[in-house]
């Protein structure tokens, strides 16, 4: 794949993942009704290539041609496993387990403001890799900044959230809201966005709230 792909066939969930440069190896994990499990990159900024894939219990193993130096064959975002090609291009033979946990699911976000206040809320299921949810804001829907840190409740089967933005200073209109769930391996994931408009000097109201998620760097 090249540039930047969404792996998530969901309407409401984003999990996209950016090639390093040229053309990069993926692997994604599917259950039989379509829906999302997990997904990867290896490779670098030359063109790479994935030709074949079996799987083997948990195991997958993949096969295809790599070239340059520096080839990084370890999905982790927080180690490397570089290699070299003797030639134009090489061939390689790799095994991933892809027993993994499945990534903490979104199933709501929204907001409302009252007076000087944003009031969020948010429902949350598989938090077993979640450290942190993070709130942030925008002015512009582009630049965010984090306003506020929640720790997630553990691993029950949906848990509830509020947060309370204190905008008392704030005069734009609208307002942008994503949160960031912060996962022990490294890989965030990103809210889509809820934009909040004001409709008079102190009152705002919902203008949208999509569900989530968004992985990798935003």
């Amino acid at each position: 794949f090249n540039g930047t792909c969404d792996f998530n066939p969901s309407s409401s969930q984003n999990f996209n993942i950016t090639a390093v440069g040229g053309s990069d190896i993926f692997v994604a994990r599917y259950l039989l009704d379509g829906t999302f499990v997990s997904a990867f990159k290896i490779g670098s900024a030359t063109d790479d290539a994935g030709n074949g894939i079996i799987v083997d219990n948990n195991d997958i193993i993949i096969s295809g041609t790599f070239s340059g130096t520096n080839v990084d064959f370890d999905p982790n975002s927080v180690s490397t496993l570089p290699l070299t090609s003797f030639g134009t291009n090489d061939a390689y033979l790799a095994k991933y387990s892809m027993a993994v946990t499945v990534p903490s699911t979104l199933l709501d976000f929204r907001g409302n403001i009252q007076v000087y206040n944003t009031n969020l809320s948010w429902n949350l299921t598989n938090e077993t890799e979640l450290i942190s949810i993070e709130i942030e804001r925008s002015a512009d829907g582009t630049n965010f900044n984090k306003v506020g840190t929640v720790t997630p409740k553990g691993p029950n089967s949906i848990n509830s959230y509020d947060f309370r933005d204190d905008i008392s200073q704030i005069t734009t209109s609208p307002l942008f809201y994503r949160l960031v769930l912060r996962n022990k391996n490294g890989r965030d994931q990103y809210s889509k966005v809820i934009a909040l408009y004001n409709n008079s000097s102190n009152s705002f109201k919902l203008e949208l709230a999509p569900i989530p998620l968004i992985n990798g760097s935003n």
